[in-house]
């Protein structure tokens, strides 16, 4: 049944059901076990495992086991089948010389997609939630970490600016409507694929590479974004900056 447990299934309300009925269809003591219960179940519930051996019906708490607790809660690990067959799909079409940036953008499409329906998901809980949009956040960090430029994109544009500047340069854009409003992890796509920034360090310009977290950070105000702010208004209200002789 654990096979069962994965982004498809559970962000489909009627598969997430029939995943519950499956936990409910191990109780022996059901005169109906497989459709036990006819909507989604928010609330925690369960069933004396130890019945099952001893042909009980008492219902001992201690050896009660609860679908959200003690079975879905320890079977939330979806990156892992996501990524294997991503990575197993695409050696396969290296060795073929297939299309290799078709199944990446299919791919990274597919986990925004799922992102948006984890947004409008009534049937889960947000503990539920929280954990899945985690799980596509992993997946998407991997497989941008892991693409090959040369393979999957071609020319980017070259910002003069640090890295720090050019994300709150995006996020700014973002927020005040100037741009699409994209989610996180979009805009964290569509950067880390388009765009570099400066290293002052080294006098040279790198491919942006954003934590999952820092986009969210600009927004909730865990990381300061006032001293880029201030430099980002230096070059835009400089007349010079308008000048195009």
């Amino acid at each position: 049944m654990t096979d069962d447990i994965n982004f498809e299934n559970l962000l489909n309300p009627k598969k997430f059901l029939r995943i519950q009925n499956q936990f409910m269809y191990l109780n022996a003591n059901l005169n109906n076990p497989e459709n036990y219960f006819s909507n989604v179940q928010l609330d925690d519930f369960g069933f004396n495992m130890n019945n099952l051996f001893s042909g009980s019906t008492k219902n001992d708490e201690k050896y009660k086991t609860y679908f959200f607790r003690d079975f879905l809660m320890h079977n939330l690990d979806l990156k892992e089948d996501f990524l294997n067959n991503y990575f197993a799909e695409f050696e396969k079409l290296k060795l073929i010389n297939g299309n290799l940036r078709l199944h990446y953008f299919q791919n990274i499409n597919c986990l925004l997609e799922y992102e948006e329906l984890n947004k409008k998901a009534s049937h889960l809980r947000n503990d539920i939630k929280e954990i899945i949009i985690n799980e596509i956040e992993l997946c998407i960090d991997r497989i941008q970490k892991s693409k090959n430029e040369n393979t999957f994109l071609g020319e980017k544009i070259f910002f003069k600016m640090i890295r720090q500047d050019v994300l709150v340069f995006f996020h700014l854009l973002r927020e005040n409507g100037i741009i699409k409003w994209h989610s996180n992890s979009e805009l964290k796509i569509l950067i880390e694929n388009n765009f570099k920034s400066y290293d002052e360090e080294t006098e040279d310009f790198k491919n942006l590479k954003i934590g999952r977290k820092v986009l969210s950070d600009f927004s909730n105000g865990h990381r300061n974004i006032n001293p880029s702010i201030k430099k980002l208004k230096k070059i835009l209200q400089n007349d010079d900056f308008y000048n195009t002789k």
